[in-house]
């Protein structure tokens, strides 16, 4: 953390003791004597946007359910796996539990 703050500190006071960008000269001023200033500008172009249609409500609709069907059935997914992968789990668990009991069971008998 030291040692950002002293980078920002040392970029900081470098960029204060830079001189200032100069600024471009503008070209001198024209005497009446020559040609006229309108001569000069470039022409006007308007330019016109085609006319839009009215927003189909449909596509909004659509734009905000796609996503929302797509978030949805990868969290379900998800859940089955976690759902498949417990089970598995479980079933593993019951057997050596029913494994556990019989060797228990058998070591008991033997005094």
């Amino acid at each position: 953390m030291r040692r950002s703050f002293l980078i920002l500190a040392a970029l900081s006071i470098s960029a204060w003791s830079q001189q200032p960008a100069q600024q471009p000269q503008r070209p001198p001023q024209q005497s009446q004597q020559t040609a006229p200033a309108l001569a000069q500008l470039p022409p006007v172009i308007k330019v016109e946007m085609p006319p839009t249609s009215a927003p189909n409500p449909w596509v909004h609709i659509a734009d905000l359910l796609i996503p929302g069907i797509v978030g949805a059935s990868l969290a379900f997914f998800g859940v089955s796996l976690t759902n498949r992968h417990n089970r598995k789990l479980n079933e593993k668990n019951r057997s050596f539990e029913v494994e556990r009991k019989k060797y228990a069971g058998a070591g008991s008998h033997r005094s």
